[in-house]
């Protein structure tokens, strides 16, 4: 699911090799956040977002 489409992030939970290669020939940063709550996931979006050098 396209989240962030500003800065063409794809977030999802787990996402095999070959998915995160048509991802990103697609022109999206494929993020894995691993959270069972949206809570968590939120928290450890922003932290990987803080460490991405397209924002």
């Amino acid at each position: 699911m396209e989240i962030l489409s500003d800065c063409n992030v794809w977030i999802a939970k787990s996402m095999g090799k070959k998915s995160k290669e048509v991802i990103m020939k697609a022109g999206y940063t494929p993020l894995i956040i691993n959270s069972d709550t949206i809570q968590e996931a939120e928290k450890e979006i922003v932290k990987a977002l803080d460490h991405q050098s397209f924002l």
